[in-house]
């Protein structure tokens, strides 16, 4: 199973990707303020996510991923990967190979991907970001009973002419009958379609279909599974990771992107302050997974 930044979507996610890892090794000794600070105040969690500086919010995209997971809209708008290139650099730079190749040799110029127009905050350019989406329209996962009895993961979705004899249903008929594309990390498999009517179905039911929608690059709900955030330098400094990862504990993040060094028992936690760059890092992938 892939390396997860899930997210079951707290309010601030990417619904993506936070990327775990995705962001290249900062130093140390600008990455993590070291010295142990007891918090004058806890600070309240936001569906398991610390309130953070506005400074450091994270935007609407956050490498080429919606910082948010949403839900299967057939009538979003749809992305050529050329659009979306940021999501083939992000899984280059996260050590996501199979994943690069599929988007490049497999996904590019057969399919487009539901994704949505936003405003770069630095450049002030119109770009484009991948939605990540964890659920159908009706609220109803696309995946059920997952682990930890989170019935959540999200996924990219990408849009496919359907067509009988079609070369692109030729070409998906191959690719979903591949193990390289159907085991994780890329896990590809159908998750809808859409019929010659232009009603989605969850499942074909031998009516006239025209588009077919499969998910893949799939990652647990936030929160669930083994901690491996951004963050986890802090943690490993002050001997703490090895518990974090044994007792499925993920450490909060706390207003002034105060990481919890230890898990809180009562009372106020210890924390280290994060770099703005390993924050930003770290809110995503406590959303996404990614």
């Amino acid at each position: 199973m892939t390396k997860t930044l899930s997210i079951r979507f707290a309010g601030l996610a990417l619904a993506a990707v936070a990327f775990a890892g995705c962001l290249p090794q900062e130093d140390s000794s600008e990455e993590i303020d070291i010295d142990d600070v007891e918090a004058s105040e806890q600070g309240k969690t936001l569906g398991g996510l610390g309130k953070v500086d506005p400074d450091t919010q994270l935007g609407v995209c956050y490498h080429g991923a919606t910082t948010e997971v949403v839900s299967i809209d057939i009538n979003a708008p749809r992305c050529t990967l050329s659009q979306v290139y940021d999501i083939v650099e992000w899984a280059e730079l996260d050590g996501q190979t199979k994943l690069k190749e599929f988007l490049v040799t497999v996904l590019d110029d057969n399919a487009k991907i539901q994704c949505r127009p936003y405003v770069e905050p630095k450049t002030g350019a119109n770009k484009w970001c991948v939605d990540v989406i964890d659920r159908y329209q009706d609220g109803t996962p696309l995946v059920k009973g997952t682990q930890f009895g989170v019935d959540t993961r999200n996924y990219f979705v990408a849009y496919t002419g359907d067509a009988d004899g079609s070369a692109e249903q030729h070409h998906w008929n191959q690719s979903l009958q591949n193990p390289m594309w159907t085991a994780p990390p890329v896990e590809l498999s159908e998750t809808g379609f859409i019929m010659k009517n232009g009603q989605f179905k969850p499942a074909y039911d031998f009516t006239s279909r025209g588009e077919r929608l499969l998910k893949f690059d799939p990652r647990t709900c936030s929160l669930c599974g083994t901690y491996d955030g951004p963050g986890s330098t802090v943690l490993n400094s002050a001997g703490w990771a090895a518990v974090y990862s044994s007792a499925r504990w993920w450490p909060s993040l706390f207003t002034g992107c105060r990481l919890e060094r230890e898990p809180t028992f009562g009372g106020s936690p210890l924390t280290a302050t994060l770099s703005a760059q390993t924050c930003l890092a770290e809110q995503n992938y406590q959303a996404t997974s990614r």
